[in-house]
């Protein structure tokens, strides 16, 4: 990496929906390629996409499992980048 590092501020005082939204907003083309190819890799192991549609079909029902702020937390990750949950 070349260039100045950036420096994000992440404010807890924020409700924790928007809490990542700057990080995000920057940060959401980057995170969609590493989403995208993880999915590629699973898939180029398991080619019947079968894992991939388990994890579609199950993570969102999982969200309510965490604790704290942090199902708010991914939702607005989620929003934010349109990486869907």
């Amino acid at each position: 990496y070349r260039g100045a590092v950036p420096w994000y501020t992440i404010n807890l005082d924020l409700p924790p929906y928007k809490r990542w939204h700057e990080l995000m907003l920057d940060k959401a083309p980057m995170l969609k390629v590493i989403v995208n190819s993880l999915k590629n890799m699973i898939n180029t192991f398991v080619p019947s996409g079968k894992v991939m549609q388990v994890v579609d079909e199950k993570l969102p029902g999982l969200l309510g499992n965490f604790p704290g702020p942090f199902e708010e937390e991914m939702k607005g990750i989620a929003a934010v980048t349109d990486i869907p949950l």
